[in-house]
């Protein structure tokens, strides 16, 4: 499992805290609006349930499951300023964060906030490009961070490489992106669906 990423909160914490009030100021009501319960995505095992959750202006759908392996849920974390995997209460991974964006920037702005939080080195070619890896609600446009190269999926000595773009680019151990809604200009959207079904449904972040 890779490190729990710590986003825009681990390099610049008095920023992201600041930036977290910000878009909660300016999100309103409709930035936790998550729309109707998901009828069409099963739940992942019988011991599960929807549950709407909500923090940093940010608001989803998720499963809360109660199984033999463990309480999992999808809640909000202070310090990481995003939605984790959580087992038991303990973090297992990032899913869900929102990268604040200045006025005029676009999404492709947040290569250089992934390079000053240290998620991504200085010198990286790797970059924001259009891609639809999942469905999403119309006028929400989905981004991969790739590097200008591809990478083979399998080394040559059979073994699976480390993502070339970092805990946030595009990787063959899961499927991430991000997600910008016009609507909310302000941010752009980190998502991590990892290996198998997620216990969230990322539509429901956009409320529609």
């Amino acid at each position: 499992m890779e490190p729990l990423r710590r986003g825009p909160s681990a390099a610049l914490a008095g920023l992201a805290l600041a930036t977290a009030g910000l878009l909660a100021a300016c999100a309103g009501p409709r930035a936790a609006s998550v729309g109707a319960q998901p009828a069409d995505v099963p739940l992942v095992a019988a011991g599960c349930r929807w549950e709407r959750v909500s923090g940093g202006g940010l608001g989803l759908w998720a499963q809360a499951c109660d199984l033999a392996t463990g309480r999992w849920r999808v809640a909000w974390s202070p310090s990481s300023q995003a939605f984790e995997l959580q087992v038991d209460g303990r973090p297992q991974a990032v899913v869900v964060q929102a990268w604040p964006l200045a006025r005029g920037q676009g999404p492709e702005a947040v290569v250089a906030a992934l390079k000053a939080a240290g998620q991504l080195p200085a010198q990286s070619g790797c970059r924001l490009a259009p891609a639809r890896v999942r469905p999403l609600p119309a006028g929400v446009a989905g981004y991969v961070l790739a590097p200008p190269v591809p990478v083979p999926a399998v080394t040559a000595s059979g073994e699976i490489p480390e993502p070339p773009c970092g805990p946030y680019g595009a990787s063959t151990h899961g499927v991430r992106y991000f997600a910008f809604d016009p609507q909310r200009p302000d941010r752009v959207v980190f998502i991590d669906e990892g290996q198998d079904q997620p216990l969230f449904d990322a539509r429901s972040l956009f409320g529609r």
